[in-house]
């Protein structure tokens, strides 16, 4: 007859299985959290340092686009409606509007040059560009109906319908957007590049090409540098992370077969004790 100490063990077992078995699992789940956690950083690393103007509409110069016969010397207009969607997009063409947009007037030479730079080569995101424009705009006394109107007519190139004051000026008085947020959105809708095109046109053939310069800011460059590090890491550890997931996969199997036997063996007995 088994004494009575053993008996006492079997239980001690089956708990310490259980917990094995609840570690391996925890285990197998970090080292998957850890592999994609990496993967992604790196995906989101490519994405902010990227220059594809599909990624980052308004942060590219519109010489990317199809359509210029020479690059110093632009067409009157692009060639094909794809064309115009990309010009619209470029940071030359959003600097126009959002000029316009808080001063009513185009921008100069320099300032053009300048804020092309911002957008394209420094990657200021426009609701910041638009906010810095804001800081110096003369429409900043106007009453919010006067600002919304004059917004309008300088982007869209007619008088605001009765009928759509509301859509712009209640989120104003409501406050949840403020006055640089309502130029940006305005700016970058299909009625503003529709009604500022073809002065954007004209006004643009009569300035030089701006030479963007792609500065990346000292986050990006400290997030690029971080991401080839990883990605170096990441490589050749991946085979052994999988190695690793199979090997817990075929622990958590053993210890659920252990901890089977244990339950049985305990609950025979615990028969054997009653019947005693």
């Amino acid at each position: 007859m088994k004494s009575k100490s053993s008996q006492k063990n079997r239980p001690n077992l089956a708990s310490r299985a259980r917990q094995v078995r609840s570690k391996l699992r925890f285990g197998r789940g970090a080292q998957i959290f850890i592999a994609l956690f990496l993967v992604s950083g790196l995906l989101i690393v490519w994405r902010s340092l990227a220059g594809s103007p599909t990624l980052y509409p308004h942060q590219y110069s519109m010489y990317l686009c199809g359509g210029f016969s020479n690059a110093a010397d632009p067409p009157a207009v692009a060639k094909t409606p794809t064309d115009y969607s990309c010009v619209d997009q470029s940071a030359e063409s959003l600097s126009y509007r959002l000029y316009k947009g808080h001063f009513g007037a185009e921008p100069s030479t320099t300032l053009y040059s300048s804020y092309t730079q911002k957008l394209a080569g420094d990657r200021m995101k426009p609701a910041a560009f638009s906010q810095l424009l804001y800081q110096t705009s003369p429409r900043q006394s106007l009453s919010t109906t006067q600002f919304v109107e004059a917004v309008y007519r300088d982007l869209y190139g007619t008088a605001l319908p009765v009928s759509s004051l509301a859509t712009w000026k209640t989120p104003l008085d409501s406050g949840k957007v403020d006055r640089p947020a309502t130029v940006l959105n305005m700016a970058v809708s299909s009625g503003a590049k529709d009604g500022s095109r073809a002065k954007f046109v004209i006004y643009r053939k009569s300035k030089p090409r701006v030479a963007v310069t792609q500065t990346l800011l000292a986050g990006q460059r400290a997030r690029l540098k971080e991401a080839q590090q990883l990605k170096a890491k990441t490589e050749p550890t991946y085979a052994e992370i999988t190695r690793r997931i199979q090997t817990a996969q075929s622990l958590s199997a053993t210890v659920k077969s252990v901890s089977q036997k244990a339950n049985a063996s305990i609950t025979l007995a615990n028969i054997t004790a009653s019947e005693k």
